[in-house]
């Protein structure tokens, strides 16, 4: 008998489950009403870019600047679009914003009309970090330092000169958060962990203090993370599509704490799977951050059932 048989027979009959969640509602409304606004009059859209050239190549709106095929299949109109950098680089009458909007000046466009196109979710936090501020509060963004959603909701408020402070743990924030005469709302970064989410709430409440709560995490990150969540407790490995962005980070966390075999992988890098990874392996999941779209969901999943039988 063969002694690797019962090793081949599980590689023959591995079982790939790919998420059926992909680019989440934002990204997906935005590139729908983007296409459907070219017409015979010239098109340009930009919107807030990620400052990680790593990120950057994910976004879809770089996908559109270099036409990429099945996103303008399957979204006819898009290969009309010119991406641009910033809003003061139009030269068109009418400038899309893509679903990451902008924080830039709408006076830079010029006479262009804009058509904003962000996502309602990030808008939402944007506009609820401003109110606040001008209402007098100083403010606490759970998320991780760095991340651009957190980063300019504190940047308002240090403008309007009140504190902003950024963390994911109370404990940490519990020293500032007693100094007198501040007057504190919190908001949750929009592509937040939202198990941690929870317990950070949860963590607020029990100090007893008069602080106002708004919760700003998506409905996306719901989802996405609780399939995610279900995917890497059902299968034995799980390939995390890697845009580099702030959702596929919070995706790490949550499948990683149920599945220690959750790996990043990043396809528009070059990379190659590992064989190793697969090792003894009867199932993988596949899942992404919002900026993966299905079809490369679909393309690494097909990937994974190729190495397998190549192996076998």
């Amino acid at each position: 008998m063969n002694p690797n048989s019962e090793f081949l027979k599980s590689v023959a009959n591995l079982e790939v489950q790919v998420a059926t969640i992909a680019y989440c509602w934002g990204i997906d409304l935005a590139m729908k009403r983007i296409a459907k606004a070219t017409t015979n009059d010239a098109l340009q859209a930009t919107h807030r870019w990620s400052p990680k050239p790593e990120a950057r190549r994910w976004d879809p709106l770089e996908l559109v600047r270099r036409r990429d095929a099945l996103l303008v299949q399957t979204y006819p109109g898009l290969e009309q679009v010119e991406v641009i950098d910033k809003l003061g680089d139009v030269t068109t009458n009418r400038l899309a914003l893509g679903h990451h909007g902008t924080v830039e000046p709408s006076a830079q466009a010029g006479n262009a009309r804009i058509l904003d196109f962000t996502c309602p979710f990030i808008a939402n936090s944007d506009n609820r970090a401003r109110m606040l501020v001008e209402a007098g509060y100083d403010l606490i963004l759970f998320g991780k330092p760095g991340n651009h959603h957190c980063e300019f909701a504190k940047s308002a408020a240090e403008a309007a000169g009140q504190v902003g402070v950024i963390g994911e743990m109370v404990s940490e924030l519990h020293a500032q958060l007693q100094v007198p005469g501040r007057n504190w709302a919190c908001l949750g970064q929009v592509t937040a962990n939202v198990a941690l989410w929870t317990a950070f709430m949860n963590d607020l409440n029990a100090l007893k203090m008069p602080i106002h709560i708004v919760d700003t995490v998506c409905s996306d990150s719901h989802d996405r993370q609780a399939e995610g969540l279900l995917l890497a407790q059902r299968c034995d490995v799980v390939i995390l599509v890697n845009d580099h962005g702030g959702s596929t980070l919070s995706m790490f966390e949550t499948c990683h704490a149920a599945n220690p075999n959750t790996f990043r992988f990043d396809p528009m890098a070059g990379e190659e799977l590992n064989p190793d990874w697969f090792e003894e392996a009867h199932s993988v999941a596949v899942v992404g951050g919002i900026h993966v779209p299905k079809w490369i969901l679909d393309e690494v999943g097909a990937r994974v059932s190729r190495l397998r039988k190549t192996e076998a």
